[in-house]
């Protein structure tokens, strides 16, 4: 097999994965240190920060001006409980990611170079081998008859030469009045040999649309055991990290509520309203990295969801690059 022919199938199955997606993030997938992975560190990182802003949060929530404590109940954003679930997702994502990576590069290194194999004939690359071991056979029957051929013209040549022989012989004879005397001719033995018949090419030309589609069969089953179940399993982790978000989100914003129908004498509504707008404020940069990781996490479960949708024509598409490397 032509390295180069293998290397370029490798190489264009792993572009038309990646570009399935339609996000640049997915460029190099099929490497272990891969953009994504350091994308969902960053998201780690966003939601140390919102861990942070919450306990900010907390603070003023449970810091209000001395003369409205006796008008205001204490509450308390639960930061771990909030933030713990959405870690877990974020940390599972790096599991998923992984496991993508390890099914995709299992499909380029183990199953492209089997599209080339046929086992039963033991041929490492089917089409050129079969063509190849058949025409061996083809060139040793070609020489065996050659050689017969060559052996015939000789005992034709050296029958030739004897008749003449004979002929001079006899009419030396004649002439001299004398009978003819009887002649013998040697000519070369014949090469006794059988022809090997081929057990190659036994559907002629039909053989490589017959390795292509095989390939393609078992290439497609190969996807949807490995590929297909654990691309799903990451866009159903994406799925319930963005509801995760969007439930700590509306917590956060939440903690505000309790404040807003608070029975306040008329002359504490310019010190309540002060606090509040704190409250406020510390509220949005609590939610802000929330927003920023879901958003993000919005467009990566989107591209996902991309690739499960061409999965069911990825090998289809992929055929005409099989059959042309099968006999390049």
């Amino acid at each position: 097999m032509k390295p180069k022919r293998l290397a370029d199938l490798r190489e264009t199955f792993t572009d038309m994965f990646e570009r399935a997606f339609g996000d640049p993030l997915f460029i190099g997938i099929s490497q272990a240190g891969n953009l994504l992975k350091y994308l969902i560190d960053s998201l780690i990182a966003l939601l140390d920060t919102a861990e942070e802003k919450c306990r900010s949060l907390n603070v003023v929530l449970n810091s209000p001006p001395s003369e409205l404590i006796e008008y205001v109940f204490q509450t308390n954003i639960s930061v771990e409980s909030i933030t713990g679930e959405i870690r877990g997702y974020l940390n599972g994502l790096k599991h998923d990611i992984d496991s993508l990576t390890h099914a995709l590069t299992n499909m380029v290194r183990q199953e492209i170079s089997e599209v080339f194999v046929n086992p039963a004939m033991g041929f490492a690359d089917a089409v050129a081998d079969e063509i190849y071991s058949h025409f061996v056979i083809v060139g040793k029957n070609e020489n065996s008859l050659k050689k017969k051929v060559k052996t015939f013209i000789r005992q034709v040549q050296a029958a030739g030469e004897g008749f003449q022989t004979s002929d001079r012989s006899a009419a030396q004879d004649i002439k001299s009045r004398k009978a003819p005397a009887q002649q013998k001719t040697t000519v070369p033995v014949s090469i006794q040999s059988q022809f090997e018949e081929s057990d190659y090419l036994k559907e002629r030309l039909k053989l490589k649309d017959r390795h292509v589609n095989s390939s393609v069969a078992t290439m497609a089953g190969s996807l949807n055991v490995s590929l297909v179940p654990v691309a799903n399993i990451l866009f159903d982790t994406l799925l319930a990290l963005e509801l995760s978000l969007e439930a700590a989100s509306a917590s956060i914003k939440g903690s505000a509520n309790l404040l807003l129908c608070l029975a306040l004498p008329g002359k504490l509504f310019g010190m309540f309203s002060d606090w509040d707008e704190k409250i406020k404020g510390a509220i949005d940069r609590a939610v802000k990295p929330l927003d920023e990781i879901a958003a993000t996490v919005e467009g990566v479960r989107k591209a996902v969801g991309n690739l499960i949708a061409f999965l069911p024509n990825f090998i289809h598409k992929f055929k005409p690059y099989i059959d042309n490397a099968i006999f390049e």
